[in-house]
């Protein structure tokens, strides 16, 4: 009978905390010099914001973000290239794909 209660108490007293690593993604195809380029999409605990962003990177065949534990972006990648959270292209980061853009 013990066990079964402690069983129950561990189960029910574990506190989970969610890893925000899938907190930002960026859509969008590349946008041409009259328009704001990508849109990302912010999400927090309780909702989702919709954000333009001035990147001009092709994401519209893939994509894949990677944020830390807080949601704040740290790369991500179009399928040809990786990017960094300012832009830029990640060293050996442009040749991943060389039929893609």
């Amino acid at each position: 009978m013990r066990k079964i209660l402690l069983i129950i108490f561990v189960c029910v007293c574990q506190v989970v905390v969610g890893q925000k690593y899938d907190y930002h993604w960026i859509l969008g195809e590349q946008g041409l010099p009259s328009e704001t380029g990508n849109m990302d999409v912010l999400f927090t605990d309780t909702s989702a914001d919709t954000v333009r962003n001035q990147r001009f990177v092709p994401m519209d065949n893939s994509q894949t973000t990677v944020c830390d534990s807080s949601g704040n972006l740290i790369f991500f990648s179009n399928g040809a290239r990786i990017y960094n959270a300012t832009n830029a292209t990640m060293q050996n980061g442009d040749s991943l794909n060389f039929g893609a853009a």
